[in-house]
């Protein structure tokens, strides 16, 4: 302590000269002063003339000129007294990001509030408008996201009833379209198909980018009953079968033939068919075929045989078989009339020349 006033060069920290002695006591926001208002030094993190501003909280170790407040910066703070944040931050310490829907990136220094651009709503503008979704809110929802509404990171959202996948994006099974609305074809197999166009790869008796026609000469639901022969070669309606007859058809699926074969039917027929003109009967018993133009096996019992040359009388002397052409075992026991042996399996009717009983002669 001083012991006179001219004896005091410099007064304790928080005093200053006066007639007392250095007894003067600085405001409390001084380190020294010239008397009790006006500063010399002030204490840390304060400046001006009686010390009663504070330095920014962006000052480097919040320490500022004495004079106007000026300092050098902490990241992400600007300007000459370190008083407001760079481009993009916000918040007390300037730590925290301006959104992305900012304009210009640029936004209020206390609270992020800014000017959107489009696509982005909300007093931050860090929110998609509905129906968008994205960093830049710039990819649109999927259609079958219910109310148009997804996740703003990835997309996601709740499906529409025709929708599926965690994004909705993609049809149930057995739809297609941009709404899926509609269904794929029947003849799609798997009735799976493609969601753009319903293109797909067919199940038999279909054909068609998307299968939804018959194969020519097909048609029903599983284009599967055949056209009439009497249709022409644009084959007939997928869904009734009716079609345009050529020439001597008629009726809706031209199964009407109009045309008898009186001219085409050969002699030989006793009775001929109307649509073909082959013979159903022949006049001659000896003869059977198409036409009644071929003979009867000669081991056919009196030469007799049906149309398609089996013998119905049976067979004669040593033969069995539909049509008699293999011979009996030789030593079958010979009979009245006709073979020795069953037409129908070659066993022997009266047994064996040297057996009374009769037993199967076919030879192993």
């Amino acid at each position: 302590m001083c012991t006179a006033p001219s004896t005091c060069d410099a007064c304790y920290y928080g005093y200053y000269n006066t007639t007392n002695n250095c007894k003067g006591l600085c405001n409390t926001n001084c380190s020294t002063c010239v008397d009790g208002t006006t500063c010399s030094t002030c204490k840390p993190g304060k400046y001006g003339v009686s010390c009663e501003m504070f330095c920014s909280t962006g000052c480097d170790g919040v320490i500022c000129n004495q004079k106007d407040g000026t300092c050098n910066c902490t990241s992400n703070f600007a300007g000459s007294k370190c008083d407001h944040c760079v481009s993009e931050k916000y918040g007390a310490y300037c730590d925290k990001t301006c959104s992305t829907g900012c304009a210009n990136t640029v936004c209020n220094r206390f609270d992020g509030s800014c000017l959107c651009l489009a696509y982005f709503k909300g007093n931050n503008c860090d929110q998609c408008v509905v129906g968008r979704y994205g960093k830049f809110c710039n990819i649109s929802c999927s259609e079958g996201c219910m109310n148009n509404d997804c996740n703003r990171s990835d997309g996601a959202c709740t499906c529409k009833a025709s929708f599926t996948g965690a994004d909705c994006y993609q049809c149930i099974f057995g739809r297609f379209g941009s709404s899926c609305d509609n269904m794929c074809s029947q003849g799609c197999d798997g009735y799976v198909c493609d969601r753009s166009n319903g293109a797909c790869v067919c199940s038999p008796n279909f054909t068609g980018l998307r299968c939804e026609r018959c194969m020519t000469g097909g048609y029903g639901a599983l284009c599967d009953i055949k056209c009439s022969p009497g249709c022409d070669y644009n084959g007939c309606n997928r869904d009734n079968g009716t079609c345009k007859c050529i020439h001597d058809y008629s009726g809706p699926t031209c199964e009407q033939y109009n045309k008898t074969y009186t001219i085409m039917c050969s002699t030989n027929c006793q009775i001929c068919n109307p649509i073909n003109g082959g013979c159903v009967s022949c006049r001659a018993i000896d003869m059977f075929g198409f036409m009644c133009d071929i003979e009867c096996n000669k081991h056919c019992l009196n030469k007799s045989c049906s149309i398609n040359g089996d013998c119905d009388l049976g067979c004669a002397s040593n033969f069995y078989g539909k049509k008699c052409d293999i011979p009996c075992p030789d030593n079958c026991a010979d009979v009245g009339t006709g073979s020795r042996c069953s037409q129908e399996n070659g066993v022997c009717k009266n047994g064996t020349r040297d057996e009374t009983t009769s037993v199967s002669c076919r030879p192993c």
